[in-house]
């Protein structure tokens, strides 16, 4: 669907409950990299440390609408982030949650609760998969 005249997807996207806790677990496992800036700005790598930046920014942003607690109990979460930036946002997420189903059986092997965390990519990247088609340009 094409972003409203204000260039936001409120007016058209809402997220689920089931949606948002998909998104919100990926959202919260990217944040941690968010020390990578300071070792990127040590090594004068500044391009990358902006780039990586304006991702943050906006994974953010995206977390604000989603609210920041893990037990938030609303039924229906309005998405009020850019289109361009909630794509960017959905992409990234669907790399993040690929990389977590597509792990070689060596590294799986050694976590106690590796059907869990399979499953939780795997719903990642199917609610990834479905608000990408909701929400990218035809």
């Amino acid at each position: 669907m094409p972003p409203t005249e204000r260039g936001t997807v409120s007016d058209t996207i809402r997220i689920d409950g089931r949606q948002r806790e998909a998104l919100h677990g990926l959202l919260l496992q990217r944040l941690t990299g968010i020390c990578d800036l300071g070792l990127l700005i040590d090594r004068g790598d500044f391009a990358a440390a902006e780039r990586l930046g304006n991702e943050f920014a906006a994974d953010i942003r995206l977390l604000n609408d989603l609210g920041w607690d893990p037990g938030d109990g609303r039924e229906i979460f309005a998405v009020t982030v850019p289109a361009e930036d909630f794509l960017s946002t959905l992409w990234r997420l669907r790399v993040d949650a690929e990389g977590g189903v597509d792990e070689p059986e060596e590294v799986r092997l050694g976590r106690a609760a590796d059907n869990e965390v399979l499953e939780r990519h795997g719903r990642a990247l199917n609610v990834c998969v479905e608000l990408i088609a909701r929400v990218e340009p035809r």
